[in-house]
């Protein structure tokens, strides 16, 4: 029998990436995963920087996303 909490840990990987090899760069993209981030910490989220991906390559968005799971 497994017991859940009566409520789950408020986690958040948050990812921007603005700058594409093969892609038009994006304007505001690595400051926008800062900025949400920063809200959701507010709002009681735990979001540490090791969960705040900006311009990663492909190695290290998977490296967060596994960390974060």
């Amino acid at each position: 029998l497994l017991s859940l909490p009566t409520q789950a840990a408020r986690l958040a990987l948050v990812v921007g990436n603005d700058a594409y090899k093969t892609f038009r760069p994006l304007r505001n993209a690595a400051q926008d995963a800062r900025d949400v981030a920063a809200e959701l910490r507010g709002a009681g989220f735990e979001v540490p920087a090791k969960w705040v991906v900006t311009n990663a390559t492909r190695r290290q968005m998977d490296a967060a996303v596994q960390d974060f799971v």
